[in-house]
């Protein structure tokens, strides 16, 4: 869950994003080393300058996007990592998600009177798109095989 008025959010919130976890998610993450969980929850933490502990930051992502681009990965054009949010909810919809629960994945709030009168947190949906995405995700990587009805979303046509 990332904190309504979280350090670092690019946005005014007025409640958390919940991000339910995948069975893939959750493997990753017990794989990891992380001294400060228990101090803080938090798994992944930025370090401001001074050394001292800091909540996660965008300083995480762009650390990782520079050992990325420092492999010389070919990629078509450069990239920011907000690409990263266009081609997980670009993806969701060639995978049939529907628009709402891709959208509030992406941290993307629903307007309008919707707002007002729905009130369903959608978890299990969200968890549900996470999981497709993740599945498909292995299958590019080739930790799955690919069956069927799986089209790269490099392949698929539009109409």
């Amino acid at each position: 869950m990332l904190p309504a008025h979280d350090p670092g959010r690019s946005k005014t919130r007025t409640a958390p994003h919940l991000v339910p976890l995948t069975p893939t998610s959750v493997a990753i993450l017990s794989e990891l080393e992380a001294p400060n969980r228990e101090h803080s929850g938090c798994i992944f933490k930025g370090r401001p300058r001074d050394g001292s502990a800091a909540s996660p930051t965008r300083a995480i992502l762009v650390a990782a996007k520079n050992d990325l681009d420092a492999r010389h990965l070919k990629f078509g054009e450069p990239w920011r990592i907000h690409d990263l949010r266009r081609t997980v909810r670009t993806g969701m919809s060639q995978l049939s998600v529907s628009p709402h629960i891709a959208e509030l994945v992406i941290g993307h709030s629903i307007g309008g009177v919707v707002k007002v009168y729905d009130r369903y947190d959608y978890v299990e949906e969200k968890r549900e798109a996470l999981t497709r995405w993740a599945d498909y995700l292995l299958t590019v990587v080739g930790e799955r095989p690919r069956s069927d009805n799986v089209i790269p979303i490099g392949e698929a046509k539009v109409s």
